[in-house]
């Protein structure tokens, strides 16, 4: 019977085949394969390793901080180099760390910490603890604080320095203006501000100045001053103080007598003191400003002086008047009123009194007075006069162009500005360049002038006179010079002062000086002119006393240049003085 199936061996024999010269070599080689990509995997893992090792040996070796690596028994087992350095030898490896750290410090480095410790004398380093993974080791890092510590040393010294010469003063030794200015804005926003702030300055010989100081002032002042107070040196002279109430002494007492005292006991020295008196809240800036214009009012003398707030806001407004005049003279700006001199012998007008007028923008028509006192204390009196008179000069051309007969003008000068032959020789020129001849300028002086120099100014007023120029005396009458000065000085014309005719209807001393003022300018072949004349009862009693010259409100106020002609061309002839007055107060308003 034939079998459906191959022969079995046959089959046997290929199945082996296939396995041996197929799948054995295929398996194998698998394995070659898998072997080699171990192999490779392996090779480049170690050198990774390597990489990684050296790379972290790279870190471990580099910087300033030391490294060490200890175990449980506090050997070291590895080091970098700034650890050898800092410990000082080349091999620390196998030796134990307390063979340079402190036992203390090695006890507290067994728990994870940070520890700055002083190794030598000079030496501080920060040691810090950390524990491995491992649980078997410690990392030691190592820095060294020695040049960072001197360093902070240095900044902290410099910090302080700093501080002192922000708050003290160098020379002195006493707290200055800044730490008095932040005390003084603090008690003021805590709402408690002192009671009193003063300046003391001390004025001693100069080869003593330097044993007067401020703080030798501080040190006199010390018993009299409460917690509270608190001081500061201004410059190495000068001391200021805020002073807190006293419950038994008023503040202003209490100040005078520790200076009085102190003064008994160094008569040598003079001390001024200005003082501000419950200061108002306001900047502590402006408060200095107000309590060092107390003390300059001294001017170097002995004694306190209180600030006052009219005074210093009088004085601020002069500085800007100032200012507005000098502006005003360098531009000619200055206008001129003319107050009319009546003769009432020959019934009309012989002279005009030339009066410098100022109109401010913002406050009118600023006081003579107080313009010419400003002139006066700033130099500028000189520029003053020759505003004035080359504003006379314009309107006297303008009047002479119009056909006005112009009377003799009267220019007020003051000694200062006559003090000297060269000035005269100015004013010459001057009067030559605008024009004036020698009867149409008359000079005056204050009687006060002649306390001056008698013999140079006598001297000078004779070259005027010899110039032609007439020269009066104003406000006769008011001054200190004696009558025998004014018997020397070659004067033309004697103006008696207003106060003398104040009430002369009622006074009948003054009557009798004015008669005998009417006298002497007869025996000085001088003319008397009575300023002031007000009321027709003054006129009636100075005719009756043989005066015939005048000037006042009474005739005439002060005009303007475009009104003095009006005035002029009035017919007096056919007047009354009465008549003649009404239309004057007319005329010039």
């Amino acid at each position: 019977m034939i079998s459906p199936w191959p022969d079995t061996h046959h089959y046997l024999h290929w199945l082996i085949f296939l396995c041996f010269y197929i799948c054995l070599p295929l398996a194998v080689s698998r394995v070659l394969q898998a072997f080699e990509k171990t192999v490779a995997q392996r090779q480049a893992l170690v050198s990774s390793m390597a990489h990684n090792n050296a790379f972290y040996r790279l870190i471990f070796e580099s910087g300033e901080q030391g490294r060490l690596v200890i175990n449980r028994h506090g050997v070291v087992e590895t080091s970098n180099r700034r650890a050898r350095r800092l410990l000082g030898v080349e091999q620390p490896e196998g030796k134990p760390l307390a063979a340079w750290l402190p036992h203390e410090l090695l006890q507290e480095l067994q728990q994870p910490c940070v520890r700055l410790c002083q190794i030598r004398q000079q030496e501080h380093w920060q040691v810090t603890s950390i524990n491995l993974a491992d649980g078997a080791h410690q990392l030691i890092l190592i820095d060294d604080q020695t040049e960072n510590r001197r360093l902070r040393l240095s900044l902290q010294a410099v910090q302080e320095q700093s501080l002192q010469r922000r708050w003290f003063d160098e020379l002195t030794g006493l707290p200055n203006l800044s730490s008095y200015l932040h005390r003084l804005r603090l008690a003021f926003s805590e709402q408690s501000p002192p009671a009193v702030l003063a300046m003391v300055k001390v004025h001693a010989p100069l080869q003593e100045q330097h044993a007067y100081s401020a703080h030798w002032q501080a040190q006199q002042l010390a018993p009299c001053l409460y917690d509270q107070d608190f001081l500061c040196a201004w410059d190495p002279d000068t001391l200021l103080l805020a002073l807190y109430p006293r419950a038994d002494k008023e503040m202003e007492a209490l100040v005078s007598e520790s200076l009085t005292a102190q003064m008994h006991r160094t008569p040598e020295v003079v001390l001024s003191c200005g003082l501000l008196v419950k200061p108002e809240a306001s900047t502590p800036e402006r408060l200095l400003r107000h309590v060092r214009h107390a003390l300059e009012q001294l001017q170097g003398r002995a004694g306190v002086q209180i600030f006052d707030a009219e005074k210093y806001r009088q004085q601020k407004e002069d500085a800007g008047l100032l200012e507005d005049l000098k502006m005003v003279l360098a531009n000619r700006q200055l206008q001129v009123a003319y107050q009319p001199q009546y003769c009432l012998q020959q019934r009309k007008v012989t002279g005009l009194e030339a009066l410098a007028r100022w109109e401010h923008p913002q406050h009118g028509f600023v006081s003579p007075a107080r313009f010419c006192r400003l002139a006066e204390e700033n130099g500028l009196s000189i520029a003053l006069t020759e505003a004035v008179l080359s504003r006379i000069s314009r309107d006297r051309q303008a009047w002479l162009a119009e056909g006005m007969v112009v009377p003799r003008i009267s220019v007020n000068f003051s000694t200062h500005e006559l003090g000297n032959d060269a000035l005269i020789r100015h004013w010459l020129g001057l009067f030559s360049s605008y024009g004036f001849t020698r009867d149409s300028l008359e000079i005056e002086l204050t009687e006060s002038a002649f306390t001056d120099d008698e013999s140079a100014l006598s001297r000078r007023l004779g070259l005027l006179r010899k110039m032609g120029y007439a020269v009066a005396v104003d406000d006769f009458g008011t001054g200190y010079s004696s009558l025998g000065r004014v018997v020397t000085m070659p004067v033309s014309k004697i103006k008696v002062d207003r106060s003398l005719i104040r009430d002369i209807t009622s006074n009948e001393r003054k009557r009798k000086l004015v008669r005998t003022m009417q006298v002497l300018s007869q025996t000085l072949d001088a003319q008397l002119l009575i300023e002031g004349v007000e009321e027709l009862e003054q006129l009636e009693c100075l005719q009756e006393l043989g005066c015939h010259l005048y000037q006042g409100y009474y005739f005439s106020r002060p005009l303007f240049a475009h009104k003095v002609k009006a005035f002029l061309d009035y017919t007096m002839d056919e007047v009354d003085p009465v008549s003649f007055a009404g239309l004057s107060l007319a005329t010039s308003a």
